[in-house]
């Protein structure tokens, strides 16, 4: 275990989670739960270029309930799956703008401001 990780075994004995930071070398930083060496459970994820985000990961991607917030201070909070906003959520543009509806991979056909990229895991 790595200096800082705290275990958190489940009943079940068949996965080892365990909460810790991970500094990658990029500068980006996870802290939360993990599932041998990837992100899974709750946790929040950091890239060097500001972009945070904080709610469920799954097998290293975001999927399920969650927020992001890039640096021009855009956000979204609702369902990810597989590392993209897909599901029910709310877009906040920088400049107020609200978008709320569903999505599909990263894109609504209602909305006609590209949304902020950020990098996949």
């Amino acid at each position: 275990m790595q200096p800082g990780c705290g275990p958190n075994i489940n009943s079940s004995l068949t996965f080892i989670h365990r909460a810790c930071e991970k500094i990658f070398s990029n500068g980006d930083v996870y802290l939360g739960s993990f599932k041998g060496s990837i992100p899974h459970g709750k946790g929040k994820y950091t890239w060097s270029e500001g972009t945070v985000y904080e709610g469920d990961w799954e097998e290293g991607k975001m999927t399920g309930k969650g927020k992001i917030i890039w640096p021009s201070q855009a956000t979204y909070e609702g369902d990810f799956s597989g590392g993209y906003l897909h599901g029910f959520g709310t877009f906040i543009g920088s400049d107020g703008s609200i978008y709320r509806g569903s999505w599909k991979m990263n894109s609504t056909w209602h909305w006609k401001e590209a949304i902020p990229k950020f990098r996949h895991l």
